[in-house]
C-alpha cells in the first residue's frame, strides 16, 4: 500500500533484510529463501533518507526460533555526506510468549562509506536484557591499490562480542564469518583480506582470520 509517494505499507509474508543483514535478514550461507510475517512502514524524507517502523516474526517453527518469538522496532537510514554516505540507527526489541524469556532490547548503528580508494564501515550494538547490559562491535577498513595491475583490495577486519551478547535472529554477516552462523557470544576476531583481480571475469580472495573464544573452566 502506498499512500504517498513517501510513505509505504507493507502487510504480509515478506522478505525483510536490515544492515547488511547483521541485524536481521536472510541466512547468506543458505540458498533457501526466508521470509518473515510482518508489518512495515516506511517514511521517506529529504529524497534518500528513509525511516522504517516493523513488527514481524517467523512463520514457522524451527530448532533456532521456536514458539512465538517477535521483532519489533525502528531502523532509520541517513546520508550525512561523502564522508558517511551510509549511517544506520536503529532501536530494536526482542519478546517472546515462551515462558521464562525476558524481552531484549538493542541499540544499535552502522556508519558505511567509500572515500576515492579508501573504504570503511563501523558498527556497534547494545543490548539489555533482565538488568544486564552487553555488546558487539565490528570495524572495517579498506584500501584499492590501484597503482597495481590487478587493483588488489586489502583490509583489515576487527570485530568483538560480550559474553552474555545475544542474537536476535540467527543470520549470517560478513564480519565474523562462519562461526557467526550459531553464535556471536564471548568472540574476538581479527581479519586480513586481499581481494585481487587476476583476469576480467576471475578474481581471487584471500581471508588470514584469527578467532578467540574464552570459556570458563
Amino acid at each position: 500500500i502506498k499512500p504517498s509517494d513517501t510513505v509505504t505499507l507493507s502487510l504480509g509474508r515478506q522478505n525483510i533484510s536490515y544492515d547488511d543483514p547483521i541485524l536481521l535478514g536472510p541466512k547468506n550461507y543458505s540458498r533457501l529463501e526466508e521470509n518473515f510475517d510482518a508489518l512495515k512502514l516506511r517514511i521517506r524524507y529529504k529524497v534518500i533518507n528513509w525511516v522504517e517502523f516493523f513488527v514481524c516474526s517467523k512463520p514457522t517453527k524451527s530448532q533456532l526460533f521456536r514458539g512465538n518469538v517477535y521483532l519489533a522496532g525502528i531502523f532509520n537510514h541517513m546520508y550525512l555526506g561523502k564522508y558517511m554516505k551510509n549511517f544506520n540507527l536503529y532501536l530494536v526489541t526482542r519478546f517472546s510468549s515462551l515462558r521464562n524469556t525476558k524481552p531484549i532490547i538493542a541499540l544499535g548503528f552502522k556508519a558505511s562509506s567509500r572515500i576515492s580508494n579508501f573504504d570503511y564501515r563501523i558498527a556497534s550494538i547494545i543490548q539489555y536484557e533482565q538488568g544486564k547490559i552487553s555488546s558487539e562491535y565490528n570495524i572495517e577498513l579498506g584500501y584499492i591499490l590501484t597503482l597495481l595491475i590487478t587493483e588488489p583490495r586489502v583490509s583489515l577486519i576487527f570485530a568483538g562480542s560480550t559474553e552474555k551478547y545475544k542474537k536476535l535472529y540467527p543470520n549470517m554477516n560478513k564480519w565474523l564469518g562462519y562461526i557467526n552462523t550459531y553464535s556471536r557470544k564471548n568472540v574476538k576476531s581479527t581479519s586480513i583480506q586481499i581481494n585481487s583481480k587476476i583476469i576480467s571475469w576471475f578474481r581471487a580472495k584471500i581471508d588470514l582470520t584469527y578467532l578467540k573464544r574464552n570459556f570458563k573452566p
